[in-house]
């Protein structure tokens, strides 16, 4: 990680534990040697939200397409299920 960067980091870090320092480091160090975190839940799941790859986008649309299309057409069997 450039210095840059982990300046940045280290700063966003101090600020959300009130200046405390000693917090601060130990949340770092526990973000790095990969600690599930709260931090790190939060990441993998606006991760998983966000990071879609063309698989997952092209089956939604197509799961979409579906729901639409039944929506539109029920099958006979569907009506009586009310």
């Amino acid at each position: 990680m450039e210095s840059k960067e982990s300046a940045e980091l280290l700063l966003t870090v101090l600020k959300a534990h009130g200046s405390d320092v000693d917090a601060a480091l130990n949340s770092v160090k526990d973000h790095f040697n990969g600690t599930y975190t709260v931090s790190r839940i939060t990441e993998d799941h606006i991760n998983l939200l966000t990071d879609a790859n063309g698989y997952t986008v092209r089956s939604y649309r197509g799961n979409v397409r579906c729901k639409k299309i039944i929506e539109e057409n029920p099958p006979p069997w569907a009506a009586s299920r009310g």
